[in-house]
């Protein structure tokens, strides 16, 4: 049965939106004695306005109207009801606040091309003296198979074939499992089974517990040997005594008094005659401050190396020095020419002498900017 209504209500919701194809709408019931809730022009897109709406009822109230911002920014405009009342401009909601007795819609258009006539059930209340102006315009009343009347949907044509395909879907849905039976399944046998694991993986991970000791036994009470507190009892006949302190002081003797013929003794005040402590001082001796002896701390010294330059050995790179061979000179052939050797004669001929000019020393000037340093 839970199957076929599922499945019928399916049907309606692929069906309900043909309704949506004519100019007039069947909303059902739109009503209440407190407050209702919002009643859109267009439900999917908000895009569409209300124009009019009819209250009917026994009662009395008032329709808030509301634009684009919702119950947020408010309302828009009211008017009172029941009665034919036209929207404020910008409209997209309206819900119904009672004032006393039961207010209901009865009809409205708006903008909306899919619904611009809506025409709303009373709900088996009755529309009282409110003013129908507005009802019977609405052109509501339509028993066409557009679904504008949900009592119609059962008259439309091929509904026993809607039908038959329904009940060719419900056949195809598994019948529901017998859920005591699963929770019977798990009780018994599932969570035991993860208790167990559970456990077993607690204890080899982290080991168990030692058991709780035994509760010791209830200590024996206290051996009191027989004594018992003193209860104490007055004598007979005390309290009616008329005995009382005065009559120890009354009763006593007088104390003799002798006279001290040594002087006796003055008490005087310590704080006068007490001398003063002697002040401690130490000896300057006893308290010096230990001195450590002083230890042959120095800073090692390390043996002084003979990091001197090392010396190539002399090479005797003297410069090679060719054989002397004797060139003679080549004396041409087929010549009559005397080819010898000049030797000069005894002439007189002297040997130049310089003229005896001022031929000076030269002096090197004295320029102390540098001292000339000798090329190596």
């Amino acid at each position: 049965m839970i199957k076929k209504l599922s499945v019928l209500t399916l049907a309606l919701s692929l069906l309900i939106p043909i309704s949506a194809m004519a100019a007039s709408f069947e909303a059902g019931y739109f009503g209440t004695t407190t407050e209702s809730g919002f009643m859109a022009a267009d439900g999917t897109n908000h895009d569409d306005y209300w124009l009019t709406l009819t209250v009917k009822g026994e009662g009395s109230g008032k329709v808030l109207w509301y634009g684009s911002g919702g119950s947020s920014a408010g309302s828009i405009g009211s008017n009172s009801v029941p009665g034919t009342v036209n929207a404020p401009d910008g409209a997209m909601w309206f819900k119904l606040v009672s004032d006393s007795g039961e207010i209901h819609a009865t009809h409205a258009t708006s903008t909306n091309p899919a619904a611009t006539d809506v025409t709303f059930d009373s709900g088996g209340h009755s529309d009282g003296g409110g003013s129908d102006s507005g009802g019977s315009s609405g052109g509501g009343g339509s028993n066409s198979c557009t679904i504008t009347n949900s009592c119609d949907v059962f008259s439309c044509p091929k509904w026993d074939e809607y039908m038959g395909k329904v009940n060719e879907i419900i056949d195809k849905i598994p019948n529901e499992p017998n859920w005591q039976r699963v929770a019977e399944t798990f009780r018994d046998t599932i969570a035991p089974k993860i208790k167990s694991d559970m456990t077993n993986v607690i204890n080899d991970t982290l080991g168990r517990a030692p058991d709780l000791p035994n509760v010791p036994a209830e200590l024996p009470s206290t051996d009191d040997g027989g004594i018992t507190a003193p209860t104490g009892k007055e004598a007979d006949g005390l309290g009616d005594s008329s005995f009382s302190s005065k009559d120890i002081k009354d009763g006593a003797k007088d104390i003799e008094v002798r006279e001290d013929d040594s002087g006796g003794f003055n008490i005087e005040n310590p704080l006068e005659t007490i001398k003063d402590p002697p002040i401690f001082k130490p000896k300057e001796d006893e308290n010096e401050a230990p001195v450590p002896d002083e230890q042959e701390n120095k800073a090692p010294v390390p043996d002084e190396q003979e990091n001197k330059a090392p010396v190539p050995d002399e090479q005797e790179n003297k410069a090679p020095i060719p054989d002397e061979k004797e060139y003679e000179a080549p004396i041409p052939e087929g010549s009559d020419t005397d080819w010898s050797v000049p030797i000069p004669n005894d002439s007189n001929t002297e040997a130049p002498i310089p003229d005896e000019g001022e031929w000076e020393v030269p002096i090197p000037e004295d320029n102390y900017d540098s001292v000339p340093i000798p090329k190596q």
